[in-house]
């Protein structure tokens, strides 16, 4: 049976829209959205996801093109302070000190060949990926760069991206930073990297939206931001299952429980976990789920989040809180203000 591309990360941003802007189109009394909209798009990019192709892939090719450094422009002219020492590092002349603190790779880790605390110049870097223990990463393309705004605060941060291989993985990781001038000291505020089943996208205000696939039936979505003083914040992560014929993981505190899904119909069955830590090993969800028809139509009531309903059962009896949509809203819109998430991010 071929899945069609799941919609999971434009559901996503329309929960951030709604919850930041106020928009009340979740139902507040617990009900859930009777309008049966698709959770598929129904589009040829069906194709690459049931070839184990995350159809976000093409998030990459907007952050790759609007990331290239074809000189300055008008917009960096004119959008406030640049400091002369992001001019001097992509010329080889000024170093950026590594924090780590900010540290999101998964396959090409800077923390596994950098020391926190110690500055790097760009050529420094690409030796450090390519001959330690860990790592023999080699430069494939040449680095790009586009200046954004994190916090909208006038001053100016430089974005960075550069693709790499080791040939032990077979394809490229795409390395992406943000450094900042902090105080006369320019600083890699954060690094995640990227390959042909995830992409991060580096938006102009410093929010950043991250996407990935562990195969069709398996996908995560995730939010976070660097703000105007250069500091991290993780808002969040969706990790979306589908169809789970197996045990499926529910996790608290970083310890998991299994909740069994024999003798459900789980082959129509959806399950997302949002949770707020940035470290996976530590991870608390809060759960809900879906219900989804042959054609991929969300077919949910309010039965199916009744006591009595099995599918509720079966994670209640294992000690696990089912959230209903607007309870997943109003979690989403305390976090967003506790680290204040950019409005429109």
């Amino acid at each position: 049976m071929k899945k069609s591309t799941l919609m999971t990360y434009s559901i996503a941003a329309a929960v951030i829209a709604a919850s930041l802007a106020g928009c009340g189109s979740a139902k507040t009394d617990g009900s859930t959205d009777g309008n049966n909209t698709s959770i598929f798009e129904q589009n040829d990019s069906a194709d690459n996801s049931a070839n184990g192709q995350d159809a976000s892939q093409t998030n990459t090719d907007t952050t790759t093109a609007t990331a290239q450094d074809n000189g300055p422009s008008a917009d960096d002219a004119n959008a406030g302070q640049q400091s002369d020492l992001y001019e001097a590092f992509k010329n080889g002349e000024a170093k950026a000190k590594f924090r780590g603190t900010a540290d999101r790779g998964s396959y090409l880790i800077l923390s596994d060949v950098l020391t926190p605390g110690e500055a790097y110049s760009l050529t420094e870097l690409a030796d450090k990926l390519g001959s330690s223990e860990s790592y023999n990463y080699k430069p494939v393309s040449d680095p790009e760069y586009r200046y954004i705004d994190c916090g909208n605060d006038g001053n100016k941060e430089l974005f960075y991206q550069q693709s790499f291989q080791d040939d032990s993985f077979g394809e490229p990781f795409t390395l992406n930073m943000i450094l900042k001038d902090i105080n006369g000291e320019l600083t890699i505020c954060y690094d995640q990297d990227m390959w042909s089943r995830s992409s991060v996208q580096v938006n102009d205000d410093g929010t950043i939206e991250g996407d990935g696939s562990g195969g069709a039936a398996l996908h995560y979505t995730n939010y976070s931001f660097v703000d105007a003083a250069g500091d991290y914040h993780f808002y969040y992560e969706l990790e979306e299952t589908l169809s789970p014929f197996d045990d499926y993981y529910s996790y608290k505190d970083g310890n998991y429980t299994l909740v069994s899904m024999d003798g459900l119909d789980s082959e129509h069955l959806g399950i997302d976990a949002y949770y707020f830590e940035s470290e996976y090993e530590k991870r608390s969800d809060y759960t809900t789920y879906f219900i989804f028809d042959d054609s991929y139509n969300d077919i949910t009531s309010d039965a199916d989040y009744d006591a009595s309903n099995e599918v509720m059962k079966r994670f209640t009896d294992a000690g696990i809180k089912i959230y209903t949509n607007s309870e997943i809203k109003d979690i989403l819109d305390k976090r967003a203000k506790e680290i204040n998430y950019p409005v429109g991010g």
